[in-house]
């Protein structure tokens, strides 16, 4: 993830100086869990770059629907139909005509049969934990519809953006997020996009006829999605306008959803690394990774009060372990950057989960990951009963 105090705009969640970490499902799971949908329409190569971003993702349990919105570009359609040939969890939908964003969305929703939607520019990228993050925080914060997080802005013009649906009130001014964001199926089932609104700005509608309904998001905050400029970044998406077209569209919407603008916006109530009396017991998110070689988990309390996670983690990667980090909580820092130069699969859970899920999710990552060795570094969680039964019926050794 980039460092938002020292950007590096050209080491994308891509970029070969990253961490190497790619990993694959055993083909164990019983279901998939998310249907990505990106719709197409005449994309360049960029769109390979995007689809590297989905390979590369922790989270393996997905579909892929890539919705071809008419596209006439020969290279277009030739790129589109070698996909689904290297992984067949992509699926290909096609329009006969060009209707537009939101349609082909819609289109895709109609496709799709899990319960999670994830939308996906063709020309953005995705940090490799985006989709697994946004995944638990659903799974544990049924208050939610939808959940997004920070972005990177890069090519043409590069910024680190820190918007999301936790700006709720300025919604009625502009659009805050982007559209790299997990969905409930629901949303789409009972709304879904309206497909009158051609040029840019259906995504504000959606996210404030959503609003409207009383049902809102959360932001997770990290910056998990690349938001790809190209060429003149005011010719991208009428949606980025700060003038006449913006104002309009703003104007159309008051006269759309007058309530939403006249009382009480829906707040943001989910309690990232609150305490709430109890955690969710129906998880049902199931990840089984394919393992090719040892791998340790380090769980701390928190990255800035020691050194030892760092050094913990240099000494597994000279001796080829693959490494996961859970830091229970922790601002951005120099530490925790360091560590991430050394591993892509870390998290901080009280970014995205609430304290009662702490130990459910470190029991996930040790079965997701077929944890062989899980490291407590000044971590509250190495108490547990239920963490150390789980150690000794998976036969994970456990280091306090």
């Amino acid at each position: 993830m980039i460092n938002p105090g020292a950007p590096n705009f050209a080491c994308t969640p891509i970029d070969p100086a990253r961490p190497a970490l790619q990993y694959l499902p055993d083909g164990s799971a019983e279901q998939q869990l998310v249907t990505i949908i990106t719709p197409v329409f005449n994309t360049t190569d960029v769109f390979y770059e995007t689809a590297l971003s989905v390979m590369f993702q922790t989270f393996q349990q997905w579909q892929w629907i890539i919705v071809d919105d008419g596209s006439d570009r020969v290279e277009t359609r030739r790129m589109l139909q070698e996909l689904p040939t290297q992984d067949p969890r992509i699926r290909i939908v096609r329009s006969d005509s060009n209707d537009g964003p939101g349609a082909a969305r819609n289109l895709g929703a109609r496709r799709a049969r899990t319960d999670y939607i994830f939308q996906l520019d063709s020309d953005d990228l995705l940090e490799p934990t985006a989709i697994e993050k946004m995944l638990w925080c659903l799974e544990t914060h049924p208050e939610s519809s939808f959940v997004g997080s920070y972005h990177v802005g890069f090519g043409a013009t590069e910024y680190c953006n820190e918007d999301g649906f936790h700006r709720e009130e300025t919604f009625l001014q502009r659009n805050c997020s982007t559209i790299a964001t997990l969905v409930r199926r629901s949303i789409f089932e009972s709304r879904g996009y309206d497909e009158s609104i051609r040029d840019g700005f259906e995504d504000w509608e959606f996210w404030l006829r959503a609003a409207s309904e009383g049902r809102w998001g959360c932001t997770i905050p990290e910056f998990l999605s690349w938001y790809r400029w190209s060429g003149d970044p005011m010719t991208k998406w009428k949606t980025w306008d700060r003038g006449s077209a913006q104002e309009a569209f703003r104007n159309s919407l008051r006269e759309k959803f007058p309530l939403l603008f006249s009382q009480a916006f829906p707040k943001t109530t989910t309690d990232f690394g609150g305490r709430r009396p109890f955690a969710r017991s129906q998880i049902r998110i199931q990840n089984p990774l394919l393992k090719e070689r040892p791998r340790t988990l380090i769980v701390t309390d928190n990255l800035t009060t020691n050194d030892a996670p760092l050094r913990g983690l240099q000494s597994l990667r000279d001796a080829d372990v693959g490494t996961t980090v859970l830091a229970l909580e922790g601002a951005f820092s120099a530490e925790e950057f360091k560590c991430r130069d050394l591993t892509s699969d870390f998290f901080v859970a009280e970014r995205f989960l609430s304290s009662a899920n702490y130990a459910q999710f470190l029991n996930y990552l040790i079965d997701s990951r077929s944890i062989d060795e899980v490291r407590f570094i000044s971590s509250r969680l190495a108490y547990l009963q239920p963490i150390i039964e789980r150690g000794r019926q998976l036969k994970c050794r456990l280091i306090v």
